[in-house]
Protein backbone atom coordinates (compact mmCIF):
# COMPACT_ATOMS: atom_id res chain seq x y z
CA UNK A 1 0.00 0.00 0.00
CA UNK A 2 2.64 2.73 1.03
CA UNK A 3 3.94 2.06 -3.04
CA UNK A 4 0.84 2.72 -4.46
CA UNK A 5 0.81 6.32 -2.01
CA UNK A 6 4.41 6.89 -3.46
CA UNK A 7 3.48 6.18 -6.27
CA UNK A 8 0.15 8.66 -6.37
CA UNK A 9 2.54 11.25 -5.07
CA UNK A 10 5.14 11.21 -7.59
CA UNK A 11 1.99 11.45 -9.87
CA UNK A 12 0.66 14.79 -7.76
CA UNK A 13 4.20 16.27 -8.29
CA UNK A 14 4.12 15.50 -11.98
CA UNK A 15 0.90 17.62 -11.80
CA UNK A 16 2.28 20.10 -9.55
CA UNK A 17 4.95 20.73 -12.13
CA UNK A 18 7.60 19.60 -9.27
CA UNK A 19 8.42 16.84 -11.43
CA UNK A 20 8.75 16.49 -15.38
CA UNK A 21 5.89 14.06 -17.54
CA UNK A 22 8.84 12.06 -18.16
CA UNK A 23 9.25 10.94 -14.56
CA UNK A 24 5.76 9.34 -14.85
CA UNK A 25 8.00 6.32 -16.30
CA UNK A 26 9.27 5.72 -12.60
CA UNK A 27 5.82 4.66 -11.68
CA UNK A 28 5.51 2.84 -15.27
CA UNK A 29 2.80 4.98 -16.41
CA UNK A 30 3.93 5.60 -20.47
CA UNK A 31 3.33 8.95 -22.40
CA UNK A 32 3.59 8.65 -26.29
CA UNK A 33 2.77 11.48 -28.44
CA UNK A 34 1.33 10.59 -31.87
CA UNK A 35 0.50 13.40 -33.94
CA UNK A 36 -1.75 15.77 -31.74
CA UNK A 37 -2.76 12.67 -29.65
CA UNK A 38 -1.16 12.28 -26.34
CA UNK A 39 -1.44 7.78 -25.85
CA UNK A 40 -1.08 6.93 -21.85
CA UNK A 41 -0.54 3.61 -20.96
CA UNK A 42 -1.19 2.45 -17.04
CA UNK A 43 -0.35 -1.30 -16.72
CA UNK A 44 -0.21 -1.08 -12.80
CA UNK A 45 -3.30 0.94 -12.53
CA UNK A 46 -1.53 3.80 -10.17
CA UNK A 47 -4.05 6.40 -9.35
CA UNK A 48 -3.93 9.78 -8.25
CA UNK A 49 -6.37 12.25 -7.29
CA UNK A 50 -5.96 16.31 -8.30
CA UNK A 51 -7.61 19.06 -6.71
CA UNK A 52 -7.46 22.59 -7.82
CA UNK A 53 -4.69 23.73 -5.91
CA UNK A 54 -2.57 20.77 -7.60
CA UNK A 55 -3.80 22.54 -10.88
CA UNK A 56 -3.06 25.31 -10.28
CA UNK A 57 0.18 25.04 -9.46
CA UNK A 58 1.21 23.22 -12.38
CA UNK A 59 0.23 26.12 -14.53
CA UNK A 60 2.06 28.43 -11.93
CA UNK A 61 5.23 26.42 -12.28
CA UNK A 62 5.04 25.59 -16.40
CA UNK A 63 3.41 29.25 -17.46
CA UNK A 64 7.20 30.51 -18.43
CA UNK A 65 7.57 27.85 -20.47
CA UNK A 66 4.67 27.48 -23.69
CA UNK A 67 6.15 24.33 -25.06
CA UNK A 68 6.30 22.87 -21.32
CA UNK A 69 2.66 24.11 -20.24
CA UNK A 70 1.63 22.53 -23.97
CA UNK A 71 3.53 19.42 -22.95
CA UNK A 72 1.84 19.35 -19.50
CA UNK A 73 -1.82 20.38 -20.18
CA UNK A 74 -1.87 17.94 -22.40
CA UNK A 75 -0.76 15.05 -20.41
CA UNK A 76 -2.96 15.80 -17.36
CA UNK A 77 -6.01 16.31 -19.77
CA UNK A 78 -5.23 12.88 -21.33
CA UNK A 79 -4.45 11.17 -18.29
CA UNK A 80 -7.72 10.25 -17.41
CA UNK A 81 -6.28 6.52 -16.56
CA UNK A 82 -4.00 7.67 -14.25
CA UNK A 83 -5.19 10.46 -12.99
CA UNK A 84 -9.19 11.91 -11.84
CA UNK A 85 -9.11 15.64 -11.60
CA UNK A 86 -11.04 16.87 -9.06
CA UNK A 87 -12.25 20.28 -10.32
CA UNK A 88 -16.20 20.27 -10.25
CA UNK A 89 -16.62 21.83 -6.40
CA UNK A 90 -14.19 23.96 -6.49
CA UNK A 91 -15.16 28.16 -7.36
CA UNK A 92 -12.28 28.17 -9.77
CA UNK A 93 -12.55 24.67 -11.20
CA UNK A 94 -14.28 26.12 -14.76
CA UNK A 95 -11.53 28.82 -15.10
CA UNK A 96 -8.76 26.01 -14.13
CA UNK A 97 -10.27 23.38 -16.63
CA UNK A 98 -10.79 25.91 -19.46
CA UNK A 99 -6.85 26.96 -18.78
CA UNK A 100 -5.79 23.65 -18.82
CA UNK A 101 -7.75 22.89 -22.53
CA UNK A 102 -6.40 26.57 -23.57
CA UNK A 103 -2.72 25.34 -22.55
CA UNK A 104 -3.06 21.81 -24.50
CA UNK A 105 -3.88 23.22 -27.91
CA UNK A 106 -1.06 25.79 -27.43
CA UNK A 107 -3.54 28.91 -27.04
CA UNK A 108 -2.67 31.63 -24.32
CA UNK A 109 -4.03 31.28 -20.64
CA UNK A 110 -5.96 34.00 -19.79
CA UNK A 111 -4.87 36.63 -17.34
CA UNK A 112 -8.11 36.13 -15.54
CA UNK A 113 -6.62 32.32 -15.15
CA UNK A 114 -3.15 33.27 -14.70
CA UNK A 115 -4.25 35.09 -11.38
CA UNK A 116 -6.38 32.55 -10.48
CA UNK A 117 -3.91 30.46 -10.28
CA UNK A 118 -1.29 32.02 -8.77
CA UNK A 119 -3.74 32.96 -6.07
CA UNK A 120 -4.97 29.84 -5.10
CA UNK A 121 -1.49 28.04 -5.48
CA UNK A 122 0.20 30.72 -2.63
CA UNK A 123 -2.87 29.61 -0.50
CA UNK A 124 -1.41 25.93 -0.43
Amino acid sequence: MKSRSRDSELILQVVRGERPCSDLALVRISVMFQGDSCVIENPRRVQAVAQAADIAKGLVTNRESPEALTLWARVVLAGSSFLDLNLEAHPTGDILLNALWDAAFGRPVGDDALRAAAKLARQQ
